[in-house]
């Protein structure tokens, strides 16, 4: 765990290696139906949009369509191992 710009603890994963995309990861509750995780995509040290609490299975992937990055669009597939 790290603090990330807002101070709060997360995980923070630079997209492909790019300083401009990132996604940070905070856990919000583990349950017997998953892991409760909020995703936050972040373009340019600005947070872009933060997504609900989502719902992790360990190696079900989920899909999130982000904003418009050059040509087309973002979209994201997160696994938890």
């Amino acid at each position: 765990h790290q603090d990330v710009y807002k101070g709060y603890q997360n995980w923070l994963k630079p997209i492909q290696d790019s300083e401009k995309l990132m996604l940070s990861f905070e856990s919000k509750n583990m349950s017997s139906s998953g892991n409760e995780i909020e995703v936050s995509f972040w373009q340019d040290k600005k947070k872009v949009f933060c997504t609900k609490t989502l719902i992790f299975k360990p190696k079900e992937p989920v899909i999130i369509t982000g904003p418009k990055w050059r040509n087309g669009k973002v979209i994201i597939i997160l696994t938890l191992d």
